[in-house]
């Protein structure tokens, strides 16, 4: 059998394509704005890293749970009237066909905020922002969205609720590092 369906992928995506273009949208619009407020002053300053990329950092705890939430969301319609499981595709395609869909929309939203960035970086001289910096925010973003992403889908998989799920992934996402300073300083 196929382990990838996209014209299930495709519908899956229609059910709820105005808040996947919402959400997806939120942070190439908020890093902008951050831009454009930095233009306030006319001398030439170099954006750092965090002032770059907080946006994005925040959006990491929201965007791909919202994600698998929306493209998962068969799991929680127990009693409805759905016709997700009577499909003649496997569930092992339809797990992967949903987590390589929301893996490409993680993509997408990074590629469109990395353009935007560049964009806006050689539109205004007075913006100093590298362009190995830029690479180095799609690169770190895109791999953290994907990991949260993963780890929602993993926890949506072992929970019955949407609530079990956040709460899960929020161990996972939390806990890799407390784990990791505390090993840090016993050493």
């Amino acid at each position: 059998s196929k382990l990838f369906n996209f014209k299930y992928l495709k519908q899956n995506l229609k059910k709820s394509k105005g808040q996947f273009i919402l959400f997806l949208s939120i942070v190439p619009i908020f890093t902008f704005l951050i831009l454009m407020m930095s233009l306030k002053d006319s001398t030439a300053q170099a954006i750092d890293l965090i002032e770059l990329s907080v946006i994005n950092i925040l959006g990491m705890y929201v965007i791909p749970i919202i994600i698998s939430i929306n493209l998962f969301g068969y799991v929680y319609k127990r009693k409805s009237v759905d016709f997700i499981n009577s499909m003649p595709i496997n569930k092992i395609t339809i797990f992967l066909s949903n987590t390589l869909g929301g893996i490409l929309l993680i993509i997408l939203m990074q590629l469109v905020n990395t353009v935007g960035i560049f964009i806006i970086s050689k539109m205004y001289p007075t913006i100093i922002i590298f362009s190995g910096m830029i690479f180095d925010i799609f690169l770190i973003m895109t791999i953290s969205y994907i990991f949260v992403f993963v780890a929602t889908n993993i926890a949506m998989s072992v929970s019955g609720n949407k609530l079990t799920q956040i709460v899960v992934t929020m161990l996972i996402l939390f806990l890799i590092p407390f784990t990791v300073s505390s090993i840090n300083e016993t050493f």
